[in-house]
């Protein structure tokens, strides 16, 4: 199965702390990604709040990275660590169900959840009954260090008025893994599919 996930933090570059990735973990994928090694944060999107974990080898800023799996996954939770201002680390918990076996992708980019049309086919919309009302904007699984306004399954560990921790449940249809790879959507800003980790099974 090919994964796409695109850990990220959004804060604000002017007003909050620097921040920086620490790592990636998850031991159902039996993966340990760490930032400044095999991932770097970047910032790929017009928005320059949204700090991304994509794959460290290049100076692109890429939109999230591959994980390619031997075998179909039905469910699976990552941690995501972030250090603030040098010193103070934060993590993120997200546990992802996949809902059917329809297809051989996942992604948790929610934008890539709508019906697509274009030159070289189309796709029918893979938005799940939970988060049928949400918008990308409020509800794509992110870490903050303040609370603000938005949508999605999320319990939040809370101290000072700062976000400590986040704990988060993303339900995921299954996509064509061609509208991954799609060049007429992407540009230049998915990561290449060779770069995908292609973690060991764990035991």
């Amino acid at each position: 199965m090919l994964i796409h996930l695109l850990p990220c933090l959004m804060a604000c570059q002017r007003t909050e702390p620097h921040c920086e990735l620490v790592d990636f973990r998850s031991d159902d994928l039996g993966l340990h990604l760490k930032g400044g090694a095999e991932l770097a944060a970047r910032r790929p999107y017009p928005n320059k709040n949204w700090l991304i974990a994509c794959p460290r080898k290049g100076r692109k800023a890429i939109v999230g990275f591959f994980i390619e799996t031997a075998a179909p996954l039905t469910s699976f939770t990552t941690l995501t660590r972030w250090k603030v201002a040098g010193r103070d680390v934060i993590e993120h918990e997200v546990r992802y169900e996949v809902l059917d076996q329809d297809f051989d992708a996942v992604t948790a980019s929610m934008l890539l959840w709508y019906g697509i049309e274009n030159t070289r086919g189309s796709w029918a919309p893979r938005w799940p009954d939970a988060a049928k009302d949400w918008t990308p904007m409020l509800a794509q699984p992110r870490m903050e260090l303040t609370t603000r306004r938005r949508q999605g399954d999320y319990k939040d560990r809370v101290q000072d008025d700062r976000i400590l921790g986040r704990q988060e449940s993303v339900a995921l249809h299954t996509i064509e893994r061609e509208r991954l790879l799609s060049p007429v959507l992407h540009a230049e800003r998915m990561p290449p599919l060779e770069s995908a980790f292609r973690p060991h099974e764990p035991t």
